[in-house]
């Protein structure tokens, strides 16, 4: 179990995760298909002081770009116990431009894609055990 733990904590996406796999919806009745889009407009921008380098201190401007994201799932049930998932979404992404200070000029982005196809076994009523795999 010890090993298990550090390993899952090196997977977490450390702040630019904009969506995640909706794993309730494997738990739905029937089968199903769900979209999902959204649109962000984040506000991310400081000031830094005249200590940090002389003469410069000043704004940042607002750093973070817009962005849009969207996502599919779809859930079959294959056998009365027995569900498979198919997840497509896009997972982790960060977008940074700055246009004031120190910085102005400095650009940055990352896009990530994800496929997830799982699998969930309905041991009871009130017990279930999913998984599978992601890239």
């Amino acid at each position: 179990m010890g090993a298990i733990a550090p390993g899952a904590a090196t997977a977490q996406a450390g702040g630019i995760e904009r969506a995640s796999n909706s794993y309730p919806f494997l738990f739905e009745d029937g089968n199903a298909i769900q979209l999902s889009f959204s649109s962000v407009t984040p506000g991310v921008s400081g000031d830094y002081p005249d200590e940090l380098v002389p003469f410069s201190g000043g704004s940042t401007g607002n750093m973070a770009g817009d962005f849009v994201s969207i996502g599919a799932s779809y859930k079959q049930d294959m056998t009365e116990r027995l569900s498979f998932g198919l997840f497509l979404n896009q997972p982790c992404g960060a977008e940074s431009s700055c246009s004031k200070g120190l910085y102005e000029g400095l650009n940055a982005e990352w896009r990530s894609e994800q496929v997830a196809w799982t699998l969930r076994y309905k041991a009871t009523d009130q017990i279930s055990a999913h998984g599978g795999l992601r890239g």
